[in-house]
């Protein structure tokens, strides 16, 4: 992942420049997607759960300028092991695929909750 994050000026004034940032993480998922009917529509459970490692993380850095003065924010970066998990559910009715799922996304002293809802007509 490259992450390149734009500047910006906060309520304050201050103009806020953060640095760009390469991650490299390795992922081992185990995935469950029974079908289940046969008829014109299916109706699929999902699970996964998984193990994430950061190959490559570094540090970040935040330049900041207030006026004729600047300073430096720096952080810690996140612990390299994760773990994630999933549930959801996929139908697909006619030419309608449409899904629903729960992510969670967990490291020491982080965790990440995703929702998603997902439609889609193929022609």
């Amino acid at each position: 992942t490259y992450l390149m994050p734009e500047s910006y000026t906060d309520s304050l004034g201050q103009k806020i420049n953060p640095d760009n940032t390469n991650l490299l993480t390795a992922t081992a998922m185990l995935h469950f997607r029974p079908r289940c009917g046969d008829m014109w529509y299916y109706v699929r459970p999902t699970a996964y759960v998984g193990l994430t490692y950061d190959l490559y993380g570094p540090n970040t850095k935040t330049n900041v300028r207030i006026a004729d003065s600047s300073y430096l924010i720096s952080s810690k970066r996140m612990p390299r092991l994760g773990a994630e998990g999933g549930i959801g559910l996929e139908t697909s009715i006619n030419n309608w695929d449409i899904s629903i799922g729960y992510d969670l996304g967990l490291r020491e002293d982080y965790q990440s909750h995703t929702g998603m809802l997902k439609a889609r007509y193929n022609f």
